[in-house]
């Protein structure tokens, strides 16, 4: 029941989100400490034996953004990490400052995405068409929310691959003073 409520609540805030700009609310927010209470939030019913492992790197300074909103971005990330990692693996998360904007990647041990998947992964429109042609199993609204917030905060959202510690993820930027 949990799980359907929770769906619900993601296509509700999904249909609000294409509806329109977002309005922010913005608070002065230091993204480790908000990252930490998330992970503190995450249903650890689910959680496959995963280790959670941040690296901050350097100093971060705060930034102005929309607390709730930004909580709900890492949600959707970790939640898509947790589902494709295999039983006992990590997610790592790194924070990094880059002039006018923080930088952070969420990496997992899951399979990665195939190029049908990378064209489709933030487009809900795209992976409904899909999903009729049977190219896809299940359509999500995680990570085209997750577009639709980074955006609104004047970032951008990525898939990297990275070859040589065998993990794929999600990165986004996040605009300091925006």
């Amino acid at each position: 029941l949990r799980k359907i409520r929770r769906q619900c609540w993601r296509l509700l805030s999904f249909s609000q989100m294409e509806a329109g700009p977002l309005r922010l609310d913005r608070l002065r927010i230091w993204i480790p400490k908000l990252l930490a209470g998330v992970i503190e939030q995450i249903d650890y019913d689910n959680l496959k034996s995963l280790v959670f492992d941040v690296d901050v790197q350097g100093e971060i300074p705060e930034l102005y953004a929309d607390e709730d909103l930004l909580k709900i971005l890492f949600a959707a990330l970790l939640e898509n990490s947790m589902r494709v990692s295999p039983e006992g693996g990590s997610v790592s998360i790194t924070i990094s400052d880059d002039l006018d904007m923080i930088i952070v990647k969420v990496a997992d041990e899951g399979p990665g995405v195939t190029s049908l998947q990378a064209d489709i992964i933030f487009d809900v429109s795209k992976q409904l068409v899909e999903f009729e042609n049977m190219n896809v199993e299940e359509i999500g609204v995680g990570l085209p929310m997750a577009k639709h917030i980074v955006e609104a905060h004047g970032g951008k959202i990525w898939l990297f691959r990275d070859e040589e510690q065998g993990r794929s993820g999600i990165g986004f930027s996040l605009r300091k003073w925006f």
